[in-house]
């Protein structure tokens, strides 16, 4: 019986290569866990490189202990709403008047 684990935190560099190593791995197993990549100053090519790879997100320096806590919560979730076949949460509607009044006006032309 394999475990699942639904988060896996790694730095942007890892003793056996870097996080796409990692991330090729996961894509083999049966329930991949979210990927959450850590770098102290990320470039826009590892924003961009960990969001077209798939990775869940990219935690930058500073690192507060409730933003970590938030992120890895939310990856977690995710994965086990997604394992369980439970639909995403919706999105909250726009309360500032002006994007509010554009969605209204796009839904009334749809």
């Amino acid at each position: 019986m394999q475990h699942r684990v639904p988060v896996v935190v790694c730095d942007e560099c890892v003793s056996d290569g870097d996080w796409k190593v990692l991330m090729e791995q996961m894509h083999g197993l049966e329930f991949p866990p979210n990927l959450i990549v850590i770098a102290a100053q990320p470039g826009d090519n590892l924003w961009a490189e960990t969001f077209n790879w798939g990775a869940y997100d990219l935690l930058s320096a500073p690192y507060s202990p409730a933003e970590i806590y938030r992120l890895v919560s939310l990856a977690c979730d995710a994965k086990c709403r997604e394992w369980s076949g439970a639909a995403a949460p919706k999105k909250p509607v726009a309360s500032y008047p002006a994007v509010a009044g554009a969605s209204r006006a796009a839904s009334q032309q749809a």
